[in-house]
């Protein structure tokens, strides 16, 4: 077979040797690069569940600052949180607990 016979059939961007090298570089950048598409996008999806895990912890950590603040100003709320948390009791008193 001749060469220009194979190279007649091909399209237009196959035959000029620029387009067909700026193609290839393309597809080495999206698909075979150490930063390729692929990656990139996976990479944005675990940083967007990161940010909204980080959201998540600051809100914990500003109710439990909150409620911190809440027990050490407050002497009724810290017997509450006591006697819920860690069952404690005064003496002489009895405790039952119920579960459902």
């Amino acid at each position: 077979m001749n060469f220009s016979k194979i190279t007649s059939r091909l399209p237009f961007f196959l035959r000029n040797k620029y387009i067909f090298t700026a193609a290839v570089f393309l597809l080495w950048l999206l698909f075979f690069d150490k930063t390729n598409l692929i990656d990139y996008i996976s990479d944005k999806g675990k940083i967007r569940t990161l940010k909204a895990q980080k959201e998540h912890y600051e809100k914990g950590i500003q109710d439990i600052t909150a409620q911190l603040e809440q027990l050490n100003t407050d002497n009724k709320s810290l017997e509450k949180f006591a006697r819920e948390r860690y069952y404690l009791k005064k003496e002489g008193e009895d405790i039952y607990l119920i579960e459902e």
